[in-house]
């Protein structure tokens, strides 16, 4: 059986839906899993700009690694980050 390559959707819908949903990644900021994942989704690509979002990561800092990890596995998946620190998408820039 051959198992065929997933299409963006695919790979975007298991981005934004997998993982440990209600965990709690920034403690200071009540911010979970699932709402980081969505913030890197909407296009941002930076840990900055995911502070400027929803607020992670702007406090006492313990969850910036979790971050990072959460924009690596988007990057392993997706474009690279422009200039501006926003994910590109389909040739354009977010």
């Amino acid at each position: 059986m051959k198992i065929g390559i997933a299409n963006t959707a695919e790979i975007e819908y298991h981005f934004q839906y997998g993982g440990r949903h209600h965990v709690i990644v920034c403690l200071c900021k009540g911010v979970n899993e699932r709402e980081i994942r969505a913030t890197i989704t909407s296009g941002c690509a930076t840990e900055e700009s995911i502070g400027h979002s929803c607020g992670a990561g702007t406090d006492c800092g313990s969850c910036l690694e979790t971050l990072r990890e959460l924009l690596d596995e988007r990057r392993s998946h997706h474009a690279p980050v422009n200039s501006s620190g926003m994910l590109a998408r389909g040739g354009r820039v977010m």
